[in-house]
């Protein structure tokens, strides 16, 4: 170890950990090491392959600023597509060769001012710097429902689809109604003779179309640089539109919220229209982006069920009204969004471990660092702006706050770094009480707060946290 050159080790080689170790990379390091427990880079857009997967940000916006991609071929891009620009991204700046696949971290512990990670094939190993880059959405949570060990039909979550399943011509069964569903709808929906939508919460959904660039578009974006930035900056400004929408009360939020209640009246059936309307404000609940839901959940082969589900049975799901029988069922029930790290045995000073640390739930100091913690960082952690812009725009800002502290380390300013326990407690006092104007607290349940009302995700807007991110303020840490 040296100053100039300390040890650094990535969790993670999807979009945030790769776009890690390029900036490390860029600033002069060069001990960097990145963990990967899959086999591939591209994390969520490697492990998640259903059909009709894409991302609900337009996809100039959910790129890297300073690798510009000319090759998309709609508004939102596909998971594929995603997939291969991680894949370009990622052989271009020769990160691929820094990365240890099929290697899952075990335990990290902070001991004699190092951390010692050991992983599941015995490759351990020491560094100065420990950074968390294993996203939000990576544990499928898979609701514990009475008898599904009994179903005789095939049954996966939707990050962990089975393309060996034919569901043409079958009786299909959707559990849950959020962004994934959503998308599954349209691709189901031309193959499965019937379709049943199991639904305990309806959502709203904005009507912005998926539509396809045409040849001419494309050639333009490939051969006018100055076009594609102008088509950047109109989306990103929309992105901060949606960013006041859900932190700031006002006309903005009222017009946006006024078109998602217009978009359902398309739903003719008066009963299925009473289904999907929510009894919550729109985007209390993260909404959806989709262009033709309704078209194509008004078929006649797809029916919404809201009554609630008693059991499982071998031969399909019993609701409190009836059987419902299905060849195939799938559980589209998201993601552990509380988990980050987990469950990663992570120890940090006088043998503190993260569960003792969150006993009471995920808390972080601007969602980046932990007390206890040295030389740890996250990127994505609690309190991240998930919930206001794109995740790629979150990480670039909190990579560049972990080079500042990686510039102070160089400087000689410090050998460990945490954030004290007294500045964490006020950052999230701050935070609860900014939640009062945040449209997540209007009357819904939400993965954007814990139980006990602990916000998860950024209560300000873009400018706010851009700012936070411009590098720490020493007085709220620890340095030794």
């Amino acid at each position: 170890m040296s100053r100039a050159q300390p040890r650094i080790c990535i969790i993670g080689a999807g979009m945030s950990g790769i776009l890690m170790a390029i900036r490390l990379l860029e600033e002069g390091y060069s001990h960097i090491h990145i963990l990967e427990k899959g086999n591939a880079v591209g994390g969520t857009w490697r492990e998640n392959t259903y059909p009709g997967l894409h991302c609900d940000v337009p996809s100039v916006s959910y790129r890297y600023s300073f690798e510009p991609y000319r090759h998309w071929d709609k508004r939102m891009s596909s998971g594929e597509d995603l997939r291969k620009y991680f894949e370009y991204v990622s052989a271009k700046y020769g990160i691929s060769n820094r990365i240890t696949f099929n290697t899952e971290v075990i335990s990290a512990t902070y001991l004699h001012r190092q951390w010692k990670i050991r992983t599941n094939n015995g490759k351990n190993l020491e560094a100065d710097f420990l950074i968390s880059a294993c996203g939000v959405l990576h544990h499928p949570f898979t609701p514990t429902l009475k008898g599904a060990e009994t179903f005789q039909g095939h049954s996966f979550h939707t990050a962990r689809w089975d393309h060996s399943i034919d569901l043409r011509n079958k009786k299909v069964g959707i559990i849950g109604s959020g962004s994934t569903s959503a998308q599954l709808i349209k691709p189901l929906s031309e193959e499965a003779a019937s379709l049943y939508v199991f639904q305990r919460t309806p959502q709203w959904i904005f009507p912005l179309a998926n539509r396809k660039y045409t040849q001419l578009e494309r050639k333009i974006a490939q051969f006018t640089p100055l076009y594609g930035k102008a088509i950047r900056t109109f989306w990103d400004r929309m992105t901060s539109v949606s960013s006041h929408v859900v932190t700031k009360k006002g006309v903005t939020r009222k017009f946006m919220q006024e078109i998602a209640r217009k978009n359902v009246m398309q739903v003719k059936d008066p009963e299925l229209r009473r289904k999907l309307t929510p009894d919550y404000e729109p985007y209390c609940k993260r909404i959806i982006i989709s262009g033709d839901y309704y078209t194509y959940i008004q078929k006649p082969n797809v029916s919404v069920v809201i009554d609630p589900i008693l059991h499982i049975e071998p031969q399909g799901i019993r609701t409190d009204k009836e059987t419902i029988k299905l060849d195939a069922l799938i559980y589209s029930t998201g993601f552990d969004t509380k988990a980050f790290i987990k469950p990663i045995k992570l120890t940090g000073l006088n043998g503190t471990t993260l569960d003792e640390a969150w006993k009471k739930g995920p808390v972080a100091y601007k969602s980046i660092t932990i007390p206890s913690f040295p030389n740890f960082f996250m990127l994505q952690g609690p309190s991240a702006p998930v919930g206001n812009f794109s995740l790629i725009a979150i990480a670039e800002y909190q990579a560049n706050y972990i080079l500042e502290c990686l510039k102070m380390y160089r400087k000689g300013k410090f050998t460990q770094l945490a954030p004290t326990q007294p500045a964490t407690d006020a950052f999230n006092h701050q935070l609860k009480s900014a939640m009062k104007d945040t449209v997540w607290v209007t009357g819904c349940n939400s993965w954007y707060l814990t139980d006990d009302g602990t916000p998860l995700s950024w209560p300000w807007g873009q400018k706010d946290f851009r700012d936070a991110m411009k590098g720490p303020e020493l007085m709220d840490y620890c340095l030794s």
